[in-house]
């Protein structure tokens, strides 16, 4: 019992501590706020109030949260309490009912100091508000002290406004807009600190009453804004009427200024005669103080319109002012207009007399032109005449032009002068008529040179008539002069070039006869006509005309004779020379198809042997210049690869001809025994030889024609004997120069063997040959030959046909009796044109036989040799498979190992060793059969249809070689396993042994190798054996070492070799702990090996438990 006592009192104890605690920690705060009423206690300065008033607030949270906290803790252990025994409960209750008391206090001195601070918070708005009212209050009045000095404004009428005045204003306006802010300022203060008011709990007494007075204050101060507002607009309005009127008043006075210096310069000149120069800037003044003054008046006028009161009566006044100057300014330009008129009257007389002048001048020079015809005309020649006569003209119609232009102007004038006053127009007139009276004399002066002139005009007409008509018949005579060279005695002696010369004489001598006949004829129907305009000269100059113009006549009928003559001539020429052209070009094309025709003969016999021979030849030429230009061979490399005999026989040739296919790359070139012997007769094979130098021209020079060229008989002076056309070919025999620098050849011509000269390229010109290949043989010659004469045939015949419709629109003369003969040449021409088509046909048609039986032929011989090959394929394939499946089969069989023996390590090598060969010699054999299957893929067509069965062999036998191999790994796998485990047990062991001996040696990988190998550069099997048992700890017998050394160096153990079986590097994939020993279960980890890095194994490896 007495320990219960003691522990109760022991808690009651803690208890009172625990309440008394939290009590004191109130009763703390409280103290804070005391101290934060002390500056209101001070009489702080009142811009740190709201600071102030925020931290009472702050501090009176703080003590309510303290009371509350301690009140609730109080509550909490009374309850505690009532499970103490009833004597220390007692005493323990009355503690805490003390306490609880003191806490009461507090919250009633909380109550207090929160009330306080609500009546400091309304004070201090109160006061905030009372300021920002009277500064409001003070911007007001300096707005109505800045408006008095407005109420004066203005002055007497007319006067301009002063720039202070002006500023007044302004000052006035930045006041009210100071004022206005200011109470837009007050009253928003005004409405958020009446919102405040209202939030506090106690607002005191008064404070809606204080609040409402000063609203009523900042509405009457809006009232007196809006008063004062007015007032200064009643005196900006004042200022720009007074300032619209100072403007109008400075115009008018500009105006008057102007208006008054140009009456006072009039003065002085209305005494004395003014000068242009003073008239004209007498008037320019005028019309610029004219200008001045009429846009002052429109700007007065427009406003008093609308004006009212003493704006109208100002505008009134300066109305008047401007009626007065415009009077005055009427005078002066009245004065002004007088003076002008005057000067410009005197200016129109001089003017006009400049005119007159200038057509007396030109009258004058119509007079000096007339002076060569006073010497009498006849001394004068008909070009010189002609000439004085145009300068007459052109003088006269100059004067007459002057006069004319004078009488217009005169007139012009004489209206303009009627315009003036009386006294300058009177003056003017009678000066412009006396003018006039000049001019008409002058005018009649003129019409009698005019007359004169025409006489004159008309006779030289007349003499320069006559000398055209004369031009006119020495034309015709020279014409006809010409024509003698053109008569028929001459048409069967003139070449075809004179008789070109000739005619284009005749035309041109013609061509100036009519161009002289039409010059003469335009002349006088001009001076016919200039005869009709004169009625005094009409019939004297008509006669006159009449004979000219008779002798014209006969001039054109002698010209139009000739000229008829000279056509008849000409035709007759050019229908002799239509039929001797048609008849050579006919005759040629006979003589061409002829050659042709014996060319071709011996390739269109029946059996067709000699086209035969002539592809067989050209296939055989073409792939051994192939052949020998793609590996740089000459002819006598070539001949030493047939033999080595000057002669070959036809079986060496022949076996020659049977690698041309490899050697070219070119299958069509096999031939039969019958072909070959054929090939070997027409290279030169004579009685069963062939000698080296016939050989040897096989590799001459060969070209194609690419441009028509004539044939010649010699080098130099020689005649055309034929042509060779584009597409033939030619093999060169000697290539020389002629006398005219062309590079030329001696050649056969490859379509009928003949020797001729031919022109290989023109000097500075471009080549008529090319080289081959493409390599042309006598069937292409042949045939190009033919084409060529046929096309030209059809050329001559087209020619023929165009030269028979020409000449069939002439219906009479030379060219019309010529039509028959044509019309039988061209006849003659289709007969020829039909040989040459047949012979056409026919080389075509044999052609296209000889080749595809040359194609069915090479089909065949391919066909034979596929069989060949598939045979051969099949028998080659078949002995090496069979050999690799033998060897096979006794290496599996030996392979079968005695269970209960262990094998020695030679005997498990060997087997390896032997299984290894016999799988290379399977993958031999099977290489021999792939070979030969992509062998088969070099024949197309039908042969390789028949290599279809051989590839199905081949195919089955590499599927029992694939087979067998399966077979052998599976038989050998046992052995091989248990020689890979003895080669790496011992490779492990040896590493291991190599390992720590190089570690307590201390040497490097380097100087170890160097030591085995005494300094050589390679470690040979003895010396790594002999290394290896003398190190101490080694296992392994001599045999495994030697396989430890054929793992490392097979061929040959070098450096890197060595260091491989030294040192061993991994690189790690995945992060894995570093441990201090190899149990990882007790070690310690040292750290973490991160991916990627590298590391070297000493020891191992090794599995743990």
């Amino acid at each position: 019992r007495t320990v219960k006592e003691t522990q109760v009192r022991i808690a009651a104890d803690t208890l009172l501590r625990e309440v008394s605690e939290r009590v004191s920690t109130a009763e703390d705060e409280l103290q804070k706020m005391a101290e934060a009423e002390l500056p209101f206690l001070r009489g702080e300065k009142l811009q740190d109030m709201d600071t102030f008033i925020a931290e009472a607030d702050k501090v009176a949270v703080k003590v309510h949260a303290a009371l509350a906290d301690a009140q609730t803790f109080v509550a909490k252990k009374l309850v505690e309490v009532a499970r103490f025994t009833e004597g220390p409960a007692k005493t323990v209750k009355e503690e805490i009912d003390m306490l609880q008391k003191r806490l009461e206090e507090g919250r009633e001195r909380l109550q207090q100091f929160r009330s306080n601070t609500a009546d400091r918070k309304r004070s201090h708005i109160l006061q905030e508000v009372e300021a920002k009212v009277a500064a409001a209050e003070a911007e007001v009045q300096r707005m109505t002290e800045a408006t008095e000095s407005l109420t004066n404004a203005g002055g007497p009428a007319g006067e301009t406004v002063s720039e202070g005045l002006s500023e007044t204003v302004e000052q006035a306006n930045l006041a009210e807009r100071a004022a206005q802010a200011s109470i837009v300022v007050a009253r928003k203060y005004l409405l958020q600190k009446t919102t405040e008011m209202k939030k506090l709990a106690v607002s005191g007494s008064g404070s809606g009453t204080e609040l409402g007075k000063l609203q009523t204050r900042v509405n009457n101060m809006q009232n007196d804004i809006t008063k004062l507002r007015n007032a200064i607009k009643d005196a900006e309005e004042r200022i720009r009427v007074k300032q619209m009127l100072s403007e109008v008043a400075i115009r008018l006075q500009s105006a008057e200024a102007d208006v008054e210096k140009v009456a006072t310069a009039a003065v002085p000149l209305a005494e004395e005669q003014a000068s242009a120069e003073a008239v004209e800037r007498m008037e320019r003044a005028s019309t610029l103080a004219g200008n001045k003054l009429g846009t002052t008046a429109k700007l007065v006028d427009v406003k008093l319109k609308s004006a009212q009161g003493f704006l109208k009566e100002e505008l009134a006044g300066m109305r008047g002012r401007i009626t007065a100057a415009e009077w005055k300014l009427a005078r002066v330009m009245k004065f002004a207009k007088e003076h002008k008129e005057r000067l410009l009257a005197s200016e129109l007389i001089a003017q006009a007399m400049e005119k007159v002048e200038k057509a007396e001048a030109e009258i004058q020079k119509a007079a000096e032109a007339e002076l060569p015809f006073l010497k009498g005309i006849e001394v004068l020649a008909a070009s010189e005449a002609s000439k004085a006569i145009t300068v007459c003209e052109t003088a006269a119609s100059n004067g007459q032009r002057a006069v004319s232009d004078a009488r217009t102007f005169v007139v012009q004038k004489l209206v303009e002068a009627k315009q003036f006053a009386d006294a300058p127009a009177d003056d003017c007139c009678k000066e412009l008529n006396g003018l006039q009276k000049k001019l008409d004399v002058g005018a009649t002066k003129l019409a009698e040179l005019k007359k004169d002139t025409a006489e004159r005009k008309r006779k030289t007409q007349m003499q320069a008539s006559g000398e055209k008509i004369k031009d006119v018949e020495t034309a015709v005579q020279k014409l006809a002069d010409t024509m003698s060279k053109f008569g028929d005695d001459k048409l069967k002696e003139i070449s075809a070039e004179e008789a070109r010369t000739v005619c284009e004489d005749i035309a041109q001598t013609e061509h100036k006869a009519q161009a002289a006949v039409t010059d003469a004829k335009k002349f006088l129907a001009a001076r016919l006509q200039d005869a009709k305009t004169s009625d005094a000269l009409r019939g004297p100059l008509t006669a006159d005309l009449s004979k000219l113009q008779s002798r014209l006549t006969a001039c054109q009928v002698e010209l139009a004779k000739l000229s008829k003559q000279c056509v008849e001539r000409e035709q007759r020429f050019v229908a002799k020379k239509l039929v001797e052209d048609a008849t050579v070009s006919l005759e040629q094309l006979q003589a061409d198809i002829e050659v042709a025709s014996k060319s071709a003969a011996p390739l269109l016999t029946e059996d067709r042997s000699e086209l035969c021979r002539a592809v067989y030849a050209k296939a055989m030429v073409a792939a051994l210049q192939s052949h020998a230009t793609k590996l740089g061979l000459d002819a006598d490399k070539v001949w030493a690869s047939i033999s080595k005999d000057k002669n070959a026989k036809q079986e060496t040739f022949d076996k020659f001809l049977d690698t041309l296919p490899q050697l070219s790359g070119n299958d069509d070139v096999c031939f039969t025994a019958e072909q070959k012997a054929s090939v070997f007769a027409v290279v030169g094979g004579k009685k069963g030889k062939l000698n080296q130098v016939d050989f040897k021209m096989l590799f001459r020079n060969r070209f194609v024609c690419i441009e028509s060229t004539p044939v010649m008989d010699k080098l130099d002076g020689g005649k055309a004997v034929t042509s060779i056309e584009v597409g033939e070919g030619i093999e060169v025999l000697e290539l020389k120069d002629d006398k005219a620098g062309n590079s030329c050849a001696q050649c056969n011509l490859l379509r009928d063997g003949t020797t001729e000269w031919v022109v290989i390229k023109e000097k500075g010109g471009a080549s008529n040959f090319k080289p081959c290949p493409p390599f042309v043989g006598r069937d292409d010659s042949v045939e190009a030959f033919v084409n060529a004469i046929h096309s030209r045939c059809a050329e001559a015949a087209e020619i023929a046909d165009k030269k028979t419709v020409e000449v069939a629109t002439h219906k009479q003369g030379p060219l019309a009796d010529v039509k028959a003969k044509l019309l039988q040449i061209r006849a003659k021409l289709t007969a020829e044109q039909s040989k040459i088509e047949s012979l056409k046909k026919r080389m075509t048609a044999a052609k296209s036989a000889v080749l595809q039986q040359r194609k069915d032929e090479l089909q065949k011989i391919q066909e034979e040799k596929a069989k060949e090959f598939a045979a051969k394929a099949v028998k080659e394939g078949t002995v090496a498979i069979e050999a690799a499946e033998a060897r096979a089969s006794q290496i599996m069989e030996r392979a079968k190992l005695n269970p209960d023996k262990k094998p020695e390590v030679s005997e498990l090598e060997g087997l390896k060793s032997a299984a290894d060969d016999a799988l290379q010699g399977l993958s031999e054999a099977k290489a021999v059969v792939a070979r030969a299957l992509e062998a088969h893929e070099v024949y197309k067509g039908s042969a390789r249809n028949l290599l279809l069965e051989a590839r199905v062999e081949l195919t089955k036998l590499t599927g029992r070689a694939t087979a067998q191999e399966r077979k052998l790994r599976t038989a050998t796998e046992a052995v091989r396993t248990a020689y890979l485990g003895v080669v790496k047990s011992a490779t492990k062991q040896a590493r291991e042994v190599l390992r720590s001996s190089a570690r307590a040696s201390g040497k490097s990988v380097d100087e170890m190798f160097d030591l085995v190998s005494k300094g050589k550069p390679e470690v040979t099997e003895a010396m790594f054996v002999k290394f290896v048992e003398s190190l101490p700890g080694n296992p392994l017998t001599k045999q495994e070492v030697s396989l430890v050394f054929k793992e490392f160096g097979r061929h040959g153990l070098r450096k890197p070799g060595f260091a491989k079986a030294l040192q061993e590097f991994t690189k790690c994939e995945k992060e894995t702990p570093i441990t201090s020993d190899f149990n990882v279960g007790t070690s310690a980890v040292i750290r973490k090996l991160e991916q990627g890095e590298l590391f070297e194994v000493l020891e191992g490896p090794k599995e743990d438990g």
